[in-house]
């Protein structure tokens, strides 16, 4: 256990680091927090190898998670990254939000690319950015835009304004009020 600096610091995990900072924790066994204010690497041993940057009040609290830095980000998958922003969360397995403000990736291998109040529920989802876009089945994807929900696995919205891919493997290509509800359907946009 080592503690380099800063004011604080409380290290209970084998081979843990704290590099500075105030009030940071690291509770993981092999868990850094390279520095920034009241981070908590981990709520037991057993959540090896976390890692906290920086930032403020981040909680990285599974095995192998990041927080690489923002503000109250939250991991609790094994293998969840937040890469910084506000208030996101990654708590599917392997799930990646990469900033923005509160954005969440709970399913599986899903992703948020930044945004505001975007959602990645899906097995491997992705959303991309935008405003309150939802990509809720497997593979679904929504690339951008504002209120797009991408329901239908392996469905995509490219874009535009509330927009709905609910079918198989429906795509909406942008513009408003669109829907994709058939099998393969597709809508190009308007």
């Amino acid at each position: 256990m080592t503690i380099s600096g800063g004011e604080q610091n409380t290290t209970s995990g084998d081979y843990a680091t704290i590099g500075g900072g105030y009030g940071d924790t690291v509770m993981s066994v092999y868990g850094v927090v390279s520095g920034g204010w009241r981070n908590r690497a981990g709520d037991e041993p057993a959540d090896t190898g976390v890692v906290i940057a920086g930032g403020y009040y981040n909680l990285a609290n599974a095995k192998y998670t990041t927080i690489a830095g923002g503000y109250r980000n939250n991991t609790s998958y094994a293998g969840a990254t937040v890469a910084g922003g506000f208030f996101n969360v990654a708590s599917g397995l392997a799930s990646t939000v990469n900033g923005g403000y509160t954005d969440t990736a709970s399913g599986d291998y899903a992703t948020v690319s930044g945004g505001n109040r975007n959602k990645a529920l899906g097995f491997r989802s992705t959303v991309g950015g935008g405003y309150n876009n939802s990509a809720i089945n497997f593979d679904a994807t929504v690339g951008g835009g504002a209120v797009n929900i991408a329901s239908g696995q392996g469905a995509v919205i490219s874009g535009g304004e509330n927009n709905t891919a609910s079918g198989w493997n429906a795509t909406v290509g942008g513009g408003y009020y669109n829907v994709a509800s058939g099998v393969y359907a597709t809508v190009a946009g308007g």
